[in-house]
């Protein structure tokens, strides 16, 4: 795990003295700097995602600013970067709060893990860090059940089903938009995890009909406020668009639970009744 420096500047190593001129040079030549404001800046991480009114409901209002950064140009964002794993227009500890949409799973799993140390680093202490991602368990249930063709939501792209959730939404893989490719998945406990091992702390994961969304916080791994804890809030067995016949899910309350392999036994949730 990546712990900040809070060294001053004669105490950096040469190495990281030339690390942090390179990332200067490119901060210039980019001609990008925050905006300077009042409010709260809040950086918008997307994947062809990033577009206005994706922020999530945490952030709509009036005392934040943000600052929207994207590798695709069509979304006309503040920020366009090349690469999801290195930002180095937006210095460390710049920003009060982090939100990444439907992002981590389209990348592999080691590119994530840079993305996420990527958002720690930016990441001013006590910072909100928001990442959202499908659920994989329960488009696995879905399909083991047969029901790769159950409809799971509509948004206005148009029908989502479990095989789309899993590999990526298939109207724009075959009109060739291959960044909605999904390369990775998680379920609530490895995001969890995923995010924590990359030092996302304070973490609490709650659970929809499709998609898991994790509210952590950047605190120093020294810091007083610091929680490793992870608790858990499952979907309450109202939700929506639960396959027919779910023997099982009826025993799903809506509870507070915490994850933590070190203090705990570990517990397997049976997704959606599916049978052993």
């Amino acid at each position: 795990m990546a712990k900040k420096s809070r060294v001053p500047q004669q105490q950096l190593s040469q190495k990281m003295q030339q690390k942090q001129a390179f990332l200067h040079a490119v901060r210039k030549q980019q001609g990008f700097t925050l905006p300077s404001t009042d409010k709260k800046i809040v950086v918008n991480v997307g994947y062809s995602s990033a577009h206005m009114n994706s922020l999530h409901a945490t952030f709509k209002k009036e005392a934040w600013h943000e600052v929207r950064v994207d590798v695709d140009a069509k979304m006309q964002p503040d920020l366009l970067i090349q690469s999801m794993t290195a930002i180095p227009e937006i210095p460390d500890d710049s920003v009060d709060a982090l939100w990444m949409a439907h992002v981590l799973h389209r990348v592999t799993y080691d590119q994530a893990k840079l993305l996420v140390l990527e958002l720690v680093r930016m990441a001013r202490v006590g910072a909100d860090i928001v990442v959202s991602v499908p659920d994989l368990q329960v488009a696995a249930a879905f399909i083991a059940r047969g029901e790769d063709e159950h409809e799971l939501y509509h948004p206005p792209a148009g029908t989502v089903y479990p095989v789309d959730m899993m590999f990526g939404f298939r109207p724009f893989i075959a009109r060739g938009d291959l960044a909605r490719m999904h390369k990775s998945g998680y379920t609530a406990e490895m995001l969890g995890r995923f995010l924590r091992d990359a030092g996302v702390s304070n973490l609490h994961i709650s659970r929809s009909s499709h998609e898991i969304v994790a509210h952590g916080k950047y605190y120093p791994y020294e810091h007083p406020e610091r929680v490793e804890r992870i608790s858990m809030q499952e979907a309450p067995p109202s939700m929506p668009q639960v396959p027919p016949n779910a023997a099982g899910q009826a025993h799903i309350q809506q509870a507070v639970r915490h994850i933590d392999p070190l203090e705990a036994e570990p517990q397997l949730w049976k997704p959606l009744g599916l049978a052993r």
